[in-house]
């Protein structure tokens, strides 16, 4: 697997394709059984535009971790009402059928990554969006990606 720094995920996605012989699970669940690792994290992807969930899912699992991925708001809510824990959940701002904001109600703490190509002012000003340090805005690259993780989660561990 190849990953292009600088490169935004949509774009690279032609070149994943042509540079993996192994498609993406037809499963959810991606990758090897879950087996805990002390630096994997169980991340949540939820996106409905399937090539950047595709490509989004890849530099996860690249990177080592665990990751659900979900099409709609309602496939991650049950995932959440069933128990399923994850140390961040990755969502696009408008889902078909819902905001991805209504997933706040839902976590004990603040470990939701947002993600959207609209503007981040028209976001904060209709209330899909509160912190807009907990935002990444569409196209992101692999490393932008990796390293808002990172700051999101430093964050939310501080105020534990």
């Amino acid at each position: 697997m190849h990953l292009w720094p600088g490169v935004p995920i949509k774009e690279s996605c032609q070149a994943w394709s042509a540079s993996t012989t192994r498609p993406l699970s037809s499963s959810n669940l991606i990758g090897k059984p879950y087996v805990p690792n002390p630096s994997e994290l169980r991340l949540l992807v939820v996106e409905d535009d399937d090539v950047v969930r595709a490509v989004t899912t890849r530099v996860l699992l690249h990177a080592g971790h665990a990751v659900l991925r979900v099409n709609t708001l309602g496939e991650a809510r049950e995932a959440l009402e069933r128990g399923d824990s994850f140390d961040l959940i990755i969502a696009d701002v408008m889902l078909p059928d819902g905001r991805a904001g209504e997933l706040a109600r839902l976590l004990t703490g603040n470990r939701l990554l947002l993600t959207s190509g609209h503007d981040l002012s028209d976001l904060i000003a209709s209330g899909d969006v509160r912190d807009p340090e907990s935002f990444l805005p569409k196209p992101y690259t692999p490393r932008q990606l990796l390293g808002k993780m990172r700051r999101v989660l430093a964050t939310f561990e501080g105020r534990m």
